[in-house]
């Protein structure tokens, strides 16, 4: 089964800085990893270098949400990023701005230039809004 919106047992805020381990939020030139077994709810606009996801990772569909950062990877078949769902759409603004000028630069780890969003190794996906 997958999550739906926020009614996830173990749902973490980014905005709370209990939610990382060093007690504080992730800032502009960061690089975050969501692990394996772990649920972040995106609950505010967010700048940072980059972004792995291997657990679950899921817009607050309440909030207008922007997300600026270098490239977005979700890796693994547990690994799930969810910006609305076919059933729960997300209705309000958001958006995605890759970062970075550099066309030399690859996500570690691969051979896929940065300024991307990329679903590798049997991740999910779910990207849903309002119907056009």
């Amino acid at each position: 089964k997958t999550p739906v919106g926020n009614n996830i047992q173990g749902l973490k805020k980014w905005s709370a800085t209990s939610s990382w381990n060093t007690n504080k939020k992730p800032a502009k030139g960061d690089d975050v990893l969501i692990p394996a077994n772990s649920v972040i709810v995106i609950d505010q606009n967010i700048d940072v270098k980059s972004i792995v996801v291997e657990g679950k990772l899921i817009i607050d569909l309440s909030k207008n949400i922007t997300i600026n950062t270098e490239y977005l990877l979700t890796k693994g078949a547990g690994a799930y990023f969810e910006w609305g769902t076919e059933k729960t759409p997300y209705l309000k603004k958001g958006v995605i701005t890759l970062k970075g000028n550099n066309k030399k630069t690859k996500i570690p780890g691969t051979s896929i230039n940065s300024k991307a969003i990329v679903v590798a190794n049997n991740s999910t996906l779910e990207l849903h809004g309002s119907k056009k």
